[in-house]
């Protein structure tokens, strides 16, 4: 694929972090300024940390981002949240709104 969707329209905005938080992890607020991951199935994620360091997490909440998701998510709009794994799934009731452009090896790249 000759595509590429990285940084487009990304909005990225600092929190503190919870210590286990890790770049790539997908995040849910959790208090005043404050992500942990989003780790529980069902889990409604508000972005993607890109980077973590001294106890703050860059979130990217809107834009085009790489995260890891379920093998069965297919390309489309669709409601998605974390799974059992940690992953981004579709889900049939709940969940965030995203595009998702392209599904290959594990990775997928979504519009938040």
């Amino acid at each position: 694929m000759n595509v590429a969707f990285e940084g487009i329209g990304a909005v990225v905005a600092t929190f503190d972090a919870a210590e286990d938080v890790q770049p790539g992890d997908l995040v849910k607020v959790t208090g005043n300024g404050r992500v942990e991951k989003a780790a529980a199935d069902g889990d409604v994620f508000a972005g993607v940390a890109i980077s973590v360091h001294a106890g703050e997490a860059a979130v990217q909440v809107a834009g085009f981002v790489q995260a890891a998701c379920a093998g069965a998510l297919s390309v489309g709009t669709q409601a998605v949240a974390v799974d059992e794994t940690g992953k981004v799934a579709s889900v049939e009731t709940g969940g965030r709104t995203v595009t998702v452009a392209a599904v290959e090896n594990g990775s997928c790249w979504m519009l938040l």
